[in-house]
């Protein structure tokens, strides 16, 4: 009786770990992944993750980080994971993190309660990468300046754009046909240092645009070395501004120690009643 007992507990035992391993294989996890799974505590989330770029530590929360979650080698309070960049999303209006990660981003309107599900006033900005320059190390990179002008020359000549000003930029289209081209920059001197690049060919899409058209934008802070690129909607070019002066107030304020000193962007923002 003693025997059986032992067998029918065996059995049941084969049968459940069965069944975990096959509803791991259903997710998508090979059977040695999910038999780690098994012999391995479950890790607790930390809140954040601890970065260095170029020698200046970095501490992001954790549900910020726009690519995959930070795994625990690189999520261990005080522990400053070297690495080139790093990318992280967040709302416009509050600077409050997405609940949808940069690389699933299918939209900049992801649905949550209270937030809008289109238009300017609120939306999730994406930047999706964010460095940092020692002194003397940007005459090494193509700054956001000296890309517009190898873009005139490569191809925006004079004799293929128009010349206009939006929202206190200085805007280039291509009169070429059948090419959407777009690059927005802010004047020369200026700190930060900005270009906005809108483009695609007409015939790749049906319609002639995409569905869900991008700014894309290099922003280059010479006052602390912060060099970051970002993704917002095609639409919302009048909160070029706020979209900046957010980005580095975020950036900044992730520094060890922070840098409250230059919060957001010098100049005035772009208010929603701007319409010119």
């Amino acid at each position: 009786m003693a025997q059986l007992r032992f067998r029918i507990v065996g059995w049941v035992k084969a049968l459940t770990l069965f069944a975990v391993a096959q509803a791991g294989i259903a997710c998508g996890l090979p059977a040695s992944a999910t038999a780690q799974q098994r012999e391995q505590p479950m890790q607790a989330s930390h809140a954040y993750a601890d970065y260095e770029i170029n020698g200046r530590r970095f501490r992001v929360p954790e549900r910020y980080l726009g690519g995959f979650p930070s795994g625990p080698a690189n999520a261990k309070p005080g522990v400053f994971v070297k690495t080139s960049f790093i990318d992280v999303t967040f709302w416009l209006s509050d600077g409050k993190p997405s609940p949808v990660r940069g690389i699933s981003l299918t939209t900049y309107w992801p649905k949550e309660a209270g937030r809008p599900s289109g238009g300017d006033e609120d939306f999730v900005v994406y930047a999706y990468r964010i460095e940092y320059l020692p002194p003397g190390q940007e005459k090494n990179e193509i700054l956001p300046s000296q890309h517009l002008q190898r873009a005139f020359v490569q191809f925006l000549p004079a004799s293929e754009r128009t010349e206009s000003s939006a929202y206190g930029l200085i805007c280039y289209r291509s009169t070429q046909p059948g090419v959407h081209t777009v690059w927005c920059a802010t004047p020369p001197g200026s700190d930060p240092d900005v270009l906005l690049m809108s483009d695609w060919l007409e015939r790749s899409w049906p319609g002639g645009r995409p569905p869900n058209p991008s700014w894309r934008a290099d922003i280059y802070s010479k006052a602390d070395g912060l060099l970051i690129s970002v993704r917002f909607p095609e639409v919302a070019l009048r909160r070029w501004a706020d979209v900046v002066c957010r980005t580095l107030t975020l950036v900044r304020s992730w520094q060890v120690p922070p840098d409250g000193s230059r919060a957001g962007c010098p100049g005035p923002r772009v208010t929603l009643n701007d319409r010119r």
